[in-house]
């Protein structure tokens, strides 16, 4: 199955999370109440798949992390270029 689909929302976790402990002191009260709101987050389990993929390929980040950081700056100058002409059609 592709990172993608993974991505989509197409694949459950392999394993269950397993349930937290019970608190003992407020800090861990305090961490189990902010774990609790991020797992309410919509694409928490997204995340959590694709930070797992990410590590499963950690030999190739010396390649793999400058490619995302590449495509993700070039995605974002296209969009904003496009954004842009779109802007200027409206204008005139």
């Amino acid at each position: 199955m592709s990172l993608l689909d993974k991505l989509r929302g197409r694949s459950q976790p392999s394993e269950p999370e397993p349930e937290p402990e019970p608190p003992t002191d407020m800090h861990s009260r305090l961490f189990g109440l902010v774990r609790m709101q991020i797992e309410r987050l919509p694409y928490t389990p997204q995340i959590r798949l694709f930070r797992r993929d990410l590590n499963e390929m950690r030999n190739t980040w010396w390649f793999l992390l400058p490619l995302l950081a590449w495509i993700g700056w070039r995605t974002y100058r296209n969009e904003r270029r496009e954004l842009r002409r779109q802007q200027t059609t409206t204008n005139r």
